[in-house]
């Protein structure tokens, strides 16, 4: 090759050099620059799609808890609805007394002491209960007073057979009432 085809050859590889270098120069930054952009929408994307998932989850919660109250303040929840103590223990006697009644028993003596609920909000009353009833009745009356709000979790349980078929009922549960904000 003679000497003017290498200065052509150098010169032409000179110019690539320089338009590659040119070229980086140009593409490198608009790749860094779009690189960045990208990571920055990425991260506000992350950002509102967790900001959208919290405000769902405290839509959820303040639903729930919506629910939760309107269920508690109504006779299907199980909770005795009295407002006080002593109307509740009340309440509950009344509703002993009639169980006793319907199923052809008497309640010789209902006694009921407020506690400490199982959680906070929750209040627990103890009913202590002694009464005669026929023993074909028993499995009803037990059935009414666990199965029919509020609801009698009874704790202890005696049963002494008497005269004519009667079964002297000892027995001691809790209904629970709820506590309103204060109480």
């Amino acid at each position: 090759m003679s000497a003017g085809g290498r200065s052509r050859a150098a010169a032409l590889a000179l110019l690539a050099g320089v338009v590659m270098i040119i070229g980086a120069a140009a593409v490198v930054p608009a790749g860094l620059y779009w690189s960045k952009t990208g990571e920055a929408i990425r991260d506000a994307r992350t950002k509102i799609q967790r900001s959208e998932q919290r405000k769902q989850a405290e839509d959820t919660l303040v639903r729930s808890q919506r629910d939760w109250a309107r269920f508690a303040a109504t006779p299907s929840s199980g909770f005795i609805l009295n407002s006080d103590d002593e109307a509740a223990i009340a309440a509950t006697r009344q509703r002993i007394d009639s169980v006793f009644s319907e199923l052809e028993g008497v309640a010789v003596s209902v006694a009921g002491e407020a506690g400490d609920g199982p959680r906070e909000g929750v209040r627990s009353i103890t009913i202590a209960v002694q009464g005669n009833l026929p023993r074909k009745n028993l499995g009803a009356f037990l059935t009414r007073l666990e199965s029919e709000p509020a609801y009698i979790v009874i704790s202890d349980f005696e049963a002494i057979t008497s005269q004519n078929d009667q079964l002297l009922i000892n027995l001691t549960g809790q209904v629970f009432r709820l506590l309103e904000s204060g109480a």
